[in-house]
This record gives structure tokens, C-alpha cells and sequence, in this order.
């Protein structure tokens, strides 16, 4: 906008040059007829009298002096056309840049035009999306209002229930405590009375069986010398089943279940065996499979309930139930006497 006020304020002053150029060539022509007017003049007046010699001297003077108002005159005349053509053709090149600037002019009006209808659209675009968001959020919020309910209902359910474990759990310790006490009390009754291996009693899980040991030396050694070597021997079994360090067990799977078993390639275990026959090994093996069931942490035999009649560890209730038995059977041999 600033450059096309100061293009016509140029064409005006280019406008106003060649009025004035315009109105000094009208007066340039005046005054060369004025002068061809005198020159006229001034010759009929020589026709007229051609006697006086002074007369004709000051005419042919003014002749001349004419002549060179008049070339001067169109000298001066020539200069303004020459710069009456430069203005002519700034004015022309002035009036180009002027319609290339309107036309520069009305097609950033047109392109801004564009844009803000684009940028009308968008906005329009983003209104109808920010309605469309709300009505999903709206409708989100109905959709998960129930669920949401039901997730608080349902983490009161679990909240009540955690409690109830715990207190459960606080029952099941009580009554494992109580239980182990009834255990505990049961060994030490049963460790009091004499062994009867056809029905409940005690027995030492992870005691090696020197029996095994008895025999294989005895094949061995034929002096007197094999119940020594024997106990020596089974001592020394006791020694390193007992040994938290040594452990040889590998893990199989059984019926879908890992289990530990004794690693039959030991190095010691399998000497073991090479000497003294697989009954040596079998007592081994057993003792420390008891022993890494019953006390793997400790390491020493630990006495438990075990019902000799089915060969397993006895349940409390079968303790009990026996328990109760001798006690009727006590009271009906006292009744009977």
C-alpha cells in the first residue's frame, strides 16, 4: 500500500512536468511567431527603404539576433521533447509496476481470502468435533457408570474377603500351632511307652540303618575285626549325610511334578556302592531322602508320628482315634477285673 501512494504521487508530479512542458511549448511557438512576425516586419521595412544603409545594418542585426532565438529556441525545444519521451516512457513504466502491483495486490487478497475460509472450515471443523467429543465422552461416562459401581462394589467384596483371609489365617496359624503342640505332646507320650510296630508310634526319620552296614562288612572281613569296621563305617555315612555341603540330589519330573532324587553318579555314592553291594546304598539313600524331606535346613533325624501297620507318617486323627482306643481298652480290662 505505501509503495502505490508514492507511485502516484510520482505520476502526479509526472503529470504536472508535462502540463508545464506543454504550456512553455505553446509559449516557445508564440515567440517564434513573434519573432518571424518582426523578421517579417523588419524585411518589408528594408524592401521600404533600401536607401538608408544604417537602417539596414540595425535590421540584418535583428535578423540575426532573431535567427539565434529561434535555433536557441529550438534547441531548447528539442531538449524538452527528448525529456518529455523519458518522462513519458517513466510514466509508462511507472503505470506497469502500478498494475503489476494491483495485480500482486489482488492476488494476496484473493489468497487471503482462501485461507481464511479454510482456516472459517477448520474451525468449524473442530467445533463439530469438540461437540462430537463431548457426546462420546458423555456417552462413555454413562457406559462405564455402572461398571464403575460395580468395580467399587466389587472391591468392597474383595476388601471384606482380605479380611477374612487374614483372620482365617490367623485361625489356621492358631490351629497349625495347636496342632504341632498336639504333635509335639503325642511324640513325647509315645517315646515314653514301649514300641509296638503293629499300630502307631514314633520313629526317627533320617537314622541311618546300621544293619545294611552289619552284613556287607561282615561278608567282607572274616576276623573279628568286621563289627569295628561296620560301626566305623556307618558313622561315617551318618557323618556325611548329616553334611549341610553335600548334596547329591538332581531334580526329574514326575507326573508333571519336580522332584528331588538321589544323584546315583556321585562319586561317593557311586564307591559306595562298587564296595559294599546296593543294600549299603539303599540305606544311604533312604536316609537322606528322609532327611531332605523331613529337615532339609537341619540336617539331624527328627522324630515324627508313623503308623508302622501302613508304613507312612500317621495323621493326627489316626494318633487320636488310637489314643482313644487304649483308653477304652484299658478302662474295659479294669472293668473286667
Amino acid at each position: 500500500m505505501k509503495e502505490s501512494k508514492e507511485e502516484k504521487k510520482v505520476d502526479g508530479v509526472l503529470k504536472k512536468d508535462i502540463e508545464d512542458h506543454e504550456m512553455e511549448q505553446k509559449q516557445h511557438i508564440n515567440t517564434t511567431q513573434q519573432l518571424e512576425k518582426e523578421l517579417f516586419e523588419a524585411r518589408t521595412s528594408a524592401a521600404g527603404v533600401v536607401g538608408s544603409t544604417r537602417r539596414t545594418q540595425e535590421l540584418l542585426m535583428m535578423n540575426i539576433e532573431a535567427n539565434r532565438k529561434i535555433k536557441a529556441l529550438n534547441r531548447e525545444l528539442t531538449e524538452k521533447d527528448r525529456k518529455m519521451k523519458l518522462l513519458a516512457q517513466l510514466a509508462s513504466a511507472l503505470s506497469s509496476k502500478e498494475c503489476d502491483s494491483q495485480r500482486k495486490l489482488q492476488a494476496f487478497r484473493d489468497e487471503s481470502a482462501q485461507k481464511l475460509l479454510a482456516l472459517q472450515e477448520e474451525i468449524n471443523k473442530m467445533k463439530c468435533g469438540v461437540m462430537m467429543a463431548k457426546d462420546i465422552a458423555e456417552n462413555f461416562y454413562q457406559g462405564v457408570k455402572e461398571p464403575v459401581e460395580e468395580l467399587k462394589e466389587k472391591e468392597s467384596e474383595i476388601q471384606s474377603l482380605e479380611e477374612l483371609n487374614s483372620v482365617l489365617l490367623g485361625k489356621e496359624r492358631e490351629a497349625n500351632d495347636e496342632l504341632q503342640a498336639a504333635r509335639k505332646a503325642a511324640v513325647e507320650y509315645f517315646e515314653k511307652k514301649p514300641h509296638n510296630r503293629s499300630f502307631i508310634g514314633v520313629k526317627r526319620m533320617g537314622v541311618l540303618d546300621e544293619q545294611p552296614f552289619t552284613r556287607a562288612v561282615k561278608a567282607k572281613l572274616s576276623n573279628e575285626e568286621w563289627d569295628l569296621r561296620a560301626s566305623e563305617l556307618c558313622s561315617l555315612w551318618e557323618e556325611r549325610t548329616r553334611n549341610p555341603s553335600w548334596h547329591p540330589f538332581k531334580t526329574v519330573t514326575i507326573e508333571s511334578m519336580d522332584r528331588e532324587v538321589i544323584d546315583e553318579n556321585d562319586d561317593k555314592l557311586r564307591e559306595l556302592r562298587d564296595e559294599y553291594g546296593d543294600e549299603v546304598f539303599k540305606a544311604v539313600e533312604t536316609a537322606m531322602l528322609q532327611l531332605n524331606e523331613y529337615n532339609p535346613s537341619g540336617k539331624y533325624p527328627v522324630p515324627i508320628l508313623w503308623s508302622f501297620k501302613e508304613g507312612r507318617q500317621a495323621k493326627l486323627e489316626e494318633v487320636i482315634h488310637h489314643l482313644v482306643n487304649q483308653i477304652k481298652n484299658k478302662k474295659s480290662k479294669t472293668w473286667h477285673r
